[in-house]
C-alpha cells in the first residue's frame, strides 16, 4: 500500500476494468463483486470504457454483502469536458 498525504493508505494493486468486451455487462459486475469479496479494495476504470454502471453495481452488491465501503478505492478517468465539481457530480 501507499501512504496518502491526508492519512490512510491506498492499495498498490487493484483491478483495472479496461475497454475489452468482457469488461461490460454481467461479467464486469461479477468481476467487481468477486474481487471485493476476495479482499481486493482498489478499482480502476474510465468513462471511455463504458462500464461505470456495472462497476457501481458490483460495489453496491459487495457492500450489501459486508465489504466496508470506506475500504474501497475507486479511481477513474473522465473526459476533459466533464472536469470541475459541478460537471462531475452531475455526470
Amino acid at each position: 500500500s501507499l501512504s496518502l498525504l491526508g492519512g490512510g493508505k491506498i492499495p498498490m494493486a487493484g483491478v483495472g476494468m479496461c475497454c475489452r468486451h468482457s469488461a461490460r455487462g454481467d461479467a464486469a459486475r461479477q468481476c467487481i463483486l468477486d474481487f471485493l469479496l476476495q479482499g481486493g479494495r482498489h478499482l480502476d476504470t474510465a468513462q471511455i470504457y463504458g462500464n461505470h454502471k456495472e462497476v457501481g453495481e458490483g460495489v453496491r452488491l459487495a457492500v450489501q454483502q459486508g465489504v466496508p465501503r470506506e475500504e474501497i478505492f475507486l479511481t477513474t478517468k473522465i473526459w476533459s469536458d466533464d472536469f470541475g465539481w459541478e460537471k462531475t457530480v452531475a455526470w
